[in-house]
């Protein structure tokens, strides 16, 4: 049997034949892979980040009426009982859940809290109100206090009822329920059951429910369900035993139990597991639904399944959901560069080798075949470079799962289609190739399609930035407007240098030129400006791509930033920000509401304010507004201010105003309006503040302010003094709040974290709480920094393939060239006279790239609004600025490129005439 041929044998190491190329081919198909990896790969990276932040936002007390992140079950009957054990078994066989917690507590009382009832304990004539409660292990749930034993069957009480009923351990201890004879009845029995005592435990003093020991969160998770005291109606003192001894107490006394068994999520379970928990979850309680005891009876003897587990899967489903628009679309945006890449750098290899190709035809060699060569020769890199990016995405998620085989699957698909378009490119190539006398019409056509295709890709720009109204365009036409404009205007620069290269070839006189280098220098490097055509168009247009893409990666990064910092800013105003009953709580100075008082700015923590707020009224068609009170020597230098020109202005407004206006009391009261442009400069309005008229003047605007987005600021300095016995300063009288007597609000707004300030605040009882650490964690912002990161890594990837392929387009072009240059220098003009002409070459075409780059970056400027808009436009509007920065790393960018052109050129010069010829052919 015939092997395959010699030539498909020697396909996949004719890369190494060429290092540039296959270097060039290994980062087009790392691209293309990586492109294929990452989307699923980030999405469930995403979403498993949500979803461990919300369990983060659990706080303990809160699973009692929601129970987040555990699967719980609630029944009347014994749990040994067949139905209450078949429930337990099943439960335990759910997914992604750690042990079963048992639980029980009396509920007699709540069944009719008009019965009469009683619950105690008793050693001899000393007795104690307890209420019946039953957990697995009680020993290890609870904080023991004293001695404590071991004996089957004991019951645990507190230590303060241990120390009334002077117990010992061991020591038999009587449970009396009293309930009605009969329903309704006025009489009533008595039934008891004895037990021995095993030890006391430690209560909170706060809620008196029992403390949890170190790793257990079972007390906090029944916060409000626990049994109640008869008489007082807080937390009763628990009688705490295990579940058998309590079935055996509850039978002998007739105290009903309401029974609970919990599964909570195992830690770092993923969002895929927590899902396929929620639908085996949905799958258990649908079967408990059908249950007698589910349907009927009261609600407390009800079965019933309990679960938040779908509540903290939901919000991150939905995060996914968001993100993953924009994030699919980035990456098919990046294969999609990929593959556009790899065309052409297979144009120009089958272009270098149309020799070769017109061979192979003469030799009746089918095009196919050659197909079947150009993809075997490019195997090697791929196969590397998707190996590559799966070990990558390996390293970065180590979680398997179905992202993991969706990435596999992605990225397969797209290296089988690079290879398809190779092979379809060679074929197409090998056929124009071997017909001789089709090249010249093809490549007059090429030329003359160049112009009509940089006409089509500038109207399709225009199009998509002044079409639908204004609106933001999708994420991929955001990454594919500026590569395509860059592209189409660097070839209009190309065709610009060419014509001038022309024109300035003309004026030149005619003769032998000078052979002084510099004069030959300039002439030879004019001539072949304008002798290059269309090739200098491609390369100018290459370059402008690379350098235009890099000053948009970075304007655009900082606009991003820029516009999350600002919104946050706007959003909260500081980085922590919690609202207090009252500044007098941070002055013990205060002095008492009353109509003499004079109130004074409390000192606040270090690196804190205190901001106040309530409602005015204002003129018609405006309304009522926010007015927001600040005090005016630490406010400035607490508030977020953003880096925006938006927030820059309200920073000088608000400096010019705390100097001047608002500096001291006044008859009328300044104040900024924010965000009213109704209210002008000088508009006067009458408004009742704290039981006063206070009349005010606006004196300057601000479009936003610091956690302002409409209202009105002021200054404490100026406006409290006229409130008398309603300055929020003041100590209200008891037993009103400061928000009750004075009607405003107040917030202490910190450069710190939330952990320092309460702290500095030490026990003062904070209200709500906002962080600007919130807001920019919302799946708004994090998609917008993940997209920001996107696209700086593909705008680098494609910097890279740019410079890459003009180099090796370059590299070509100056091979080609070689002979020529060989006969100038024989002619005796010197070697470093050709040189100089190759960097002045390379000048023309480094300095219309740039000009070329940086006009189309300005004119995008212009549009940034559309291109990288997040979240809906909240303002400040998102804007790109070139800063002088920016342009300066542009043109550094601009010498390594012509340093790296010039390197490239002066080494291709340098090979051997033979082996250039022989090379490839």
């Amino acid at each position: 049997m015939r092997g395959p041929s010699p030539l498909l044998r020697a396909a996949p190491g004719r890369v190494f034949a060429e290092p540039l190329r296959g270097l060039l081919l290994l980062a087009v198909f790392g691209l293309t892979a990586a492109a294929g990896v990452s989307e699923p790969l980030y999405l469930q990276h995403a979403g498993n980040a949500a979803f461990d932040q919300a369990r983060a936002d659990i706080q303990p007390g809160v699973n009692a009426d929601d129970p987040n992140d555990v699967v719980r079950v609630v029944f009347p009957d014994s749990p040994f009982a067949k139905v209450a054990s078949g429930l337990l078994r099943d439960l335990d066989h759910l997914p992604h859940l750690d042990a079963t917690e048992l639980s029980a507590g009396s509920i007699t009382r709540e069944l009719d809290t008009s019965a009469t009832y009683g619950s105690v304990v008793s050693v001899g004539k000393r007795q104690q109100r307890v209420r019946l409660f039953a957990v697995d292990r009680p020993a290890q749930r609870l904080r023991a206090e004293g001695p404590t034993a071991s004996t089957p069957g004991g019951v645990w009480l507190p230590s303060s009822v241990a120390t009334a009923l002077k117990l010992r351990v061991g020591t038999p201890v009587t449970l009396s329920i009293t309930l009605p004879t009969a329903p309704g009845s006025p009489k009533s029995v008595t039934r008891s059951a004895q037990a021995p005592f095993a030890g006391a435990y430690a209560v909170d003093r706060h809620s008196a429910s029992p403390v949890d020991p170190a790793g257990s969160v079972l007390w906090s998770d029944r916060h409000g369900q626990l049994p109640t005291d008869s008489l007082t109606g807080d937390n009763a003192d628990l009688l705490v035993t295990d579940p058998a001894t309590a079935v055996r107490l509850s039978a002998a006394t007739q105290d009903q139990l309401q029974w609970v068994a919990q599964r909570r999520l195992l830690p770092h379970t993923t969002l895929g597991q927590a899902t396929a928990t929620v639908a085996a979850v949905k799958t258990f309680s649908d079967a408990v639904e059908v249950l007698p005891s589910a349907v009927s009876g009261p609600t407390p003897l009800r079965v019933m399944v309990l679960s938040g587990i779908a509540g903290l899967t939901g919000p991150a489903h939905d995060e996914v959901a968001a993100t993953s628009g924009p994030m699919r679309s980035l990456a098919l945006a990046t294969a999609g560069l990929g593959l556009v890449a790899l065309f052409g750098i297979t144009a120009l290899t089958v272009r270098r080798r149309r020799d070769e190709l017109r061979h192979a035809a003469f030799l009746g060699i089918s095009p196919f075949t050659l197909a079947l060569h150009g993809a075997v020769e490019c195997l090697v890199p791929m196969v590397v470079a998707a190996t590559g990016a799966v070990l990558v995405g390996i390293a970065v998620s180590p979680q398997w799962g179905a992202a993991f085989t969706d990435g596999i699957r992605i990225t397969a698909a797209l290296c089988g289609g690079a290879l398809a378009l190779i092979a379809a490119t060679t074929v197409v190539a090998a056929v124009v190739w071997s017909t001789p006398e089709s090249v010249p019409s093809a490549a007059r056509r090429g030329r003359a399609a160049v112009p009509a295709a940089i006409a089509a890709a500038l109207g399709a720009v225009v199009i998509s930035l002044y079409g639908d109204h204004g609106a933001s365009v999708s994420s991929w036409l955001a990454l594919l407007i500026p590569v395509v404009g860059l592209l189409a205007v660097g070839a209009i620069a190309g065709y610009v240098l060419v014509g001038a290269a022309q024109r300035a070839s003309r004026c030149l006189p005619a003769g032998v030129p000078d052979s002084t280098r510099g004069r030959f220098a300039v002439r030879l490097a004019l001539r072949r400006l304008a002798a290059g055509g269309l090739l200098v168009v491609l390369i100018v247009a290459g370059l402008t791509t690379a350098i235009g893409m890099l000053l948009f990666a970075r304007t655009s990064t900082a606009a991003t930033v820029r516009a999350v910092a600002d919104r946050t800013a706007v959003s909260v105003g500081a980085r922590t920000v919690v609202t207090i009953d009252g500044s007098a709580l941070l002055d013990p100075t205060a002095p008492a509401a009353r109509p003499s008082a004079q109130g004074h700015d409390p000192t606040p923590p270090s690196g804190s304010t205190l901001v106040w707020n309530t409602q005015v009224d204002t003129i018609d068609g405006v309304g009522s507004q926010q007015l927001v009170v600040i005090s005016p020597r630490t406010f400035p230098a607490v508030a977020s201010w953003g880096s925006g020109r938006e927030l820059a202005a309200a920073r000088a407004e608000t400096a010019t105003f705390v100097r001047g206006p608002g500096a001291t009391a006044r008859p009328i009261v300044p104040v900024l309006a924010i965000g009213l442009d109704h209210l002008r400069d000088g508009t006067t309005f009458a408004s009742t503040v704290g039981f006063q008229p206070v009349i005010f003047t606006v004196v300057g605007h601000a479009a936003l302010y610091p956690g302002l987005r409409f209202g009105l600021v002021t200054t404490s300095t100026s406006l409290f003094p006229r409130l008398g016995a309603y300055d929020p300063r003041l100590a209200p009288p008891h037993p009103l709040s400061a928000t009750q007597y004075s009607g405003f609000g107040v917030s202490v707004w910190s450069r710190h974290g939330l952990g320092e300030l309460r702290r500095q605040l030490g026990g003062i009882e904070i209200g709500s709480v906002s962080t600007a650490a919130q807001i920019e964690d919302s799946p708004v912002y994090r998609s917008a920094r993940d997209a920001v990161d996107y696209r700086e890594l593909l705008t680098a990837c494609l910097v890279v393939l740019g410079a890459a392929g003009v180099i090796l387009f370059v590299e070509r072009t100056a091979a080609s060239a070689r002979v020529s240059e060989l006969m100038l220098v024989v002619s005796g003009l010197r070697a470093s006279g050709v040189l100089t002409a190759r960097l002045l070459e390379i000048v023309g075409w480094v300095l219309a790239a740039v000009g070329a780059a940086v006009a189309s970056v300005l004119v995008l400027s212009t549009f940034s609004s559309r291109l990288l808009e997040f979240g809906g436009g909240d303002p400040p509007p998102l804007y790109v600025h070139v800063s002088a920065h920016d342009l300066l790393s542009v043109a550094l960018a601009a010498c390594v490129g012509a340093a790296a052109l010039l390197a490239t050129i002066s080494w291709t010069t340098r090979r051997r005439v033979a082996l250039e010829a022989m090379r490839g052919e």
